[in-house]
């Protein structure tokens, strides 16, 4: 595959989903009949919003600055890449979103808590995914 390619899918995937985990909270707490507490919503966002916004920075800084930049002169990627690029994001929006989901059904004990630990544990990797990507 070209890193174009990869680049391509991964900032649409993270701007759109960046996108949807907000609004799904939002949607949760205003929307919804409350069905997160304040408490629980103030601290998601605060937790969730700073990584999706460092992401999506980078995404969009890189975008713009390359703008006039072909795109038909790429490298290929291995498949060891494609795989942890691509598999490490799905898993860490799907663990952030399962959580959420998770609160509004049955609160989850020290939800914020867990939250946290999974933002700091895939945020490390989505950090160096973002650098190897987007930073030239």
């Amino acid at each position: 595959m070209k890193e174009v390619k990869l680049k391509i899918f991964l900032s649409y995937f993270f701007i759109i989903s960046h996108f949807i985990i907000i609004g799904y909270l939002i949607k949760l707490r205003y929307i919804n009949d409350e069905w997160i507490s304040s408490e629980d919503f103030q601290a998601a966002m605060s937790t969730i919003v700073p990584v999706l916004a460092m992401i999506t920075t980078a995404i969009i800084s890189y975008v713009i600055k390359n703008k006039n930049k072909s795109l038909k002169h790429s490298k290929n990627i291995n498949s060891q890449y494609l795989v942890i690029s691509t598999i490490i994001p799905i898993i860490f929006l799907v663990s952030v979103f399962y959580l959420i989901h998770r609160q509004t059904i049955t609160p989850v004990e020290n939800f914020i808590g867990l939250l946290g630990v999974i933002e700091s544990l895939f945020g490390v990797y989505l950090g160096f995914i973002i650098k190897s990507l987007y930073e030239d």
